[in-house]
């Protein structure tokens, strides 16, 4: 009986899309580092320099321009954004505008794990 009410509590559960278990909260592209939500309910701004840095890069990426993209992801990097240290990690990994640099690679993930993206943590794991 435990386990059918088990199941049918999952299943509910995921044809309303309710989220079942708590999440860790990460930083990203959607969940910006160093926001002021907790006192005025609305994101500080000036935290998000390296957003801009960012969406540039992932729309140069998408258009195939790999060298000016590298370019813009590591200014986001440099301004402590994870999301863009991770993808430039990709980008060295695959040789993508930049030389392949395995050693840089994992150095980039390991950025971005730190920052709290958990994509660089999955990809440090692989290199």
């Amino acid at each position: 009986m435990r386990a059918i009410l088990t199941l049918s509590f999952l299943l509910i559960g995921f044809f309303l899309h309710l989220p079942l278990f708590s999440q860790v909260s990460v930083a990203g592209p959607l969940n910006p580092p160093n926001t002021n939500r907790a006192r005025t309910g609305m994101i500080d701004w000036r935290s998000l320099r390296g957003d801009k840095n960012y969406s540039r890069a992932v729309l140069l990426f998408r258009a195939g321009q790999y060298a000016k993209a590298a370019a813009a992801y590591e200014k986001a990097c440099d301004e402590s954004y994870a999301a863009a240290c991770t993808n430039l990690g990709f980008m060295y990994r695959f040789g993508q505008g930049v030389r392949r640099n395995y050693v840089c690679a994992a150095k980039l993930y390991q950025q971005g794990c730190n920052g709290g993206n958990a994509l660089g943590c999955t990809n440090l794991g692989l290199v």
